[in-house]
Formats: C-alpha cells, sequence, structure tokens
C-alpha cells in the first residue's frame, strides 16, 4: 500500500495526494491519506482534502501506518524523523520517501509494495503521466455554480483572466524569508501582457488584501473586479472561479498554481512570477514549460 500525509494548504496537499495518486495508479497499489500530523507544522491550512473534494482514497488507520512505518508510525516521531529541521531529514528510511526537493528520486519510482510519502511534490512532473486520472480526482462540486452564480454566469460571458495576491501570511517575518513578494510591478507586468493579447479581457483579482488591489489598480485603466479570498468565498470556491476564467495569472503559491493547472482552456495563459523561494530551494520544475515566467 502507499500512504500520503497530507500537510499544509490545500495547494501543498493536491500536490502531495496527486504525487502518491500517481505512484498508486502506475504500481497498481491502494492508496491511503493521513493528515495526523498537521498539529506539527504552523501552516496555513484550508481544512483536509477529502473534505474539500470528493476524492476516492480512504484514510489511513494506525494499524496501516504500523505496517508500512513500524516503530515510526507515531505522528510524533514521525515529525522528529522527517521534518526539514530535523537532523535525520535526508536519511535514507525502509519504506519511505521523503521528498527534499522538486526534481523525481529514484526511490519515488521504485515498485516497493509498502511506501510512506512525506515532503511536498511540487512537480507536475510527479504525475504527468496520470495527469488526467489526477484531474478526475479534483472535480468541482455542483453546488458551488449556484453559491457563486452570477460571478460564474459573468467570467464565462466574456473574455476574463484570474489575478492571485496573496499578502496576509507571505508579509509575516517566517514566510518573508522564504518567499518572494510578488510587487506590483509584476502584476502590471502580466495584466499588460494578457490584455495586449485578448480584446475587451476583465481581470478578476482574488487577494486576501482587497484594500491594497484597490488602491494600485483603480487607476491603470483595466476594467477588474475584487474578490475577497478570506471573506467571500470558501477556498474550493475561490480555487473554482480561477479556474473557469480564460486566463490566469498567479502568485508564487501552490493554490493559484492548482486553479490554473486545473483551468481546461486550450488556449490559456498562465503567467507566473520567475522568483518564487528566497530560500535557495531549487523550482525549477515546479513551473509547467508552457506557463510564461516574468
Amino acid at each position: 500500500m502507499i500512504i500520503a500525509n497530507l500537510m499544509g494548504g490545500l495547494g501543498n496537499q493536491m500536490f502531495q495526494y496527486s504525487a502518491a495518486l500517481s505512484l498508486s495508479y502506475e504500481t497498481q497499489s491502494p492508496l491511503l491519506i493521513t493528515n495526523d500530523m498537521s498539529s506539527y507544522f504552523n501552516q496555513h491550512n484550508n481544512g483536509p482534502l477529502d473534505q474539500i473534494f470528493p476524492i476516492s482514497s480512504k484514510r489511513a488507520t494506525k494499524s496501516d501506518l504500523y505496517k508500512v512505518l513500524g516503530l515510526k508510525s507515531s505522528p510524533i516521531l514521525r515529525y522528529l524523523l522527517f521534518s526539514e529541521k530535523s537532523f535525520f531529514h535526508n536519511w535514507n528510511f525502509k519504506s519511505v520517501v521523503n521528498e527534499s526537493n522538486f526534481h523525481l528520486a529514484n526511490k519515488f519510482l521504485s515498485d516497493g509494495d509498502d511506501l510512506y510519502l512525506h515532503g511536498y511534490f511540487q512537480s507536475e512532473n510527479f504525475f504527468i503521466k496520470s495527469c488526467e486520472f489526477v484531474r478526475s480526482e479534483f472535480i468541482f462540486e455542483d453546488r458551488l455554480t449556484q453559491n457563486c452564480e452570477s460571478l460564474f454566469n459573468e467570467i464565462r460571458r466574456h473574455p476574463s483572466a484570474s489575478i492571485h495576491i496573496r499578502r496576509g501570511d507571505y508579509l509575516n517575518r517566517r514566510n518573508s524569508k522564504l518567499f518572494h513578494a510578488c510587487d506590483l510591478d509584476y502584476y502590471l507586468r502580466a495584466m499588460q501582457y494578457v490584455a495586449s493579447r485578448t480584446e475587451k479581457i476583465k481581470f478578476y483579482i482574488f487577494s486576501d488584501d482587497p484594500k491594497w488591489a484597490h488602491e494600485n489598480f483603480y487607476h491603470k485603466g483595466y476594467d477588474f473586479c475584487i474578490i475577497n479570498t478570506i471573506s467571500y468565498a470558501a477556498a474550493q470556491t475561490d480555487m473554482f472561479l480561477m479556474s473557469l476564467c480564460d486566463h490566469n495569472i498567479i502568485a508564487n503559491s501552490t493554490f493559484s498554481w492548482w486553479a490554473a493547472w486545473l483551468n481546461s482552456n486550450n488556449d490559456k495563459i498562465v503567467i507566473s512570477p520567475d522568483k518564487w523561494f528566497k530560500n535557495g530551494r531549487n523550482a525549477s520544475d515546479l513551473i509547467p514549460n508552457s506557463w510564461i515566467k516574468i
């Protein structure tokens, strides 16, 4: 069996699940999920993945975890052994794939009978061979259309592009050391690129700082609508609406990465920031080749 450890926000969990799902599909091994370590990671969290999407995998029991990990199955022990700050992080443990970068590891590609996946796996390379199977797991429920019917109809009525602006938690001391901030210049260059290739386009700005967005885009000459991602709707609704737009301008955030990836428009333009991390972590495989880095 394969057990995927899900942690972090919705976008992170989707990467973790997709990597495990693809491996499960290729090896014909049953897939189980667990998020029993989430309390040990002080991270942005939108809730468990299986409460947001109707995924097919079930939750691992304590006996499932023990079967794969033995004495290492305790959540606190797994945190001490596998977290990035752990002295043991780069050790090779039996039946454990502990991802430390975005590049495919030989162990990940092995046909191990019992594997526990811990990490972020933030690249479509981990699941590109099974991408349609992955898409079939991330289906937006019909009720979302009813919950945001007016915006749904408006977005589908004319050429549109989503813009994701994440400021809130990215401005705190911890995250500001990890992530590059997507500044106004990035968004204006991206908007100009998309607008020059699409007539009469309307931008839908999804932001946790709507005041900043209004102050900075009000006099720029673009038709836009600001959607407050804190008070307007749940995470799934925001991702759903972003994915409906013809084109996407993402932040250095896995949340808007997935909204763009799930966008089914064959002619979509996806623009991503060229710089993602500050800590030197290799992100060369994070952005798909068809996307434009600015």
